[in-house]
């Protein structure tokens, strides 16, 4: 995709700083349908290799819990 389009992918610190109603999902098969692991990756944001991807758009461990629970 590219550092600029990867940086946007699953924009959630965007769409909540724009006060867009944002919630937690999965994207499985491509991604885990586990939902501490989809928590787990709003707040880390890492790939297999360890390396952050989207630094601007990483999420606090009460927001993606919320986005998940509340939002959900």
């Amino acid at each position: 995709y590219g550092p600029r389009r990867l940086e946007l992918m699953h924009a959630h610190r965007e769409g909540i700083r724009r006060g867009i109603p944002m919630v937690g999902n999965s994207d499985s098969p491509v991604s885990s349908y586990h939902p501490l692991r989809r928590i787990q990756d709003l707040v880390l944001r890492t790939g297999r290799n360890g390396k952050v991807y989207g630094s601007s758009q990483v999420l606090t461990v009460e927001e993606a819990l919320a986005l998940h629970t509340r939002a959900g």
